[in-house]
């Protein structure tokens, strides 16, 4: 074999290698319109999975759309500002956001996770597929992150 068709087939293996990636980087907004559940958050560096009756009074969420909104598992919050959010390559952000503040100990914790993106600067996201072909999206910031699932 010449050493074209070596670095072709080399570039063909890299190729199938590569497609198995599960996560993909900038996501169009139409790639993530729609209800997102919040399935598992970062504390102190291990990742802990959203439990209903456990860490969270309900189930936590965000729908992004024209109106994009969610829940804590508590509280409610509302993206006001128009657009609700602004994807710029792999950065995601709000600029405006409302919310509800009633005390909710068992909540507390994944509250904390959940707003300390929604009010930061801007956030990392990747959405792709996890091992059982669920759709995920995954939200990073400053060593934490934050787990989304489609329901």
């Amino acid at each position: 074999m010449g050493r074209f068709g070596f670095i072709g087939g080399l570039v063909v293996v890299l190729s199938v290698i590569m497609s198995g990636c599960s996560l993909s980087a900038s996501p169009g907004p139409q790639e993530i319109e729609g209800r997102w559940d919040l399935v598992a958050f970062s504390s102190e560096g291990t990742e802990v999975p959203v439990e209903v009756g456990t860490n969270a009074d309900a189930q936590p969420w965000i729908h992004f759309g024209a109106r994009t909104h969610g829940s804590t598992g508590c509280n409610e919050f509302t993206a006001t500002s128009t657009p609700p959010y602004v994807v710029d390559d792999e950065m995601m952000s709000f600029s405006e956001v409302s919310t509800q503040a009633q005390y909710c100990p068992m909540s507390e914790d994944v509250e904390k996770a959940l707003y300390s993106f929604v009010y930061s600067d801007g956030f990392l996201f990747t959405t792709g597929t996890d091992q059982d072909d669920a759709e995920v999206m995954r939200w990073e910031l400053a060593g934490r992150w934050l787990v989304f699932e489609r329901p």
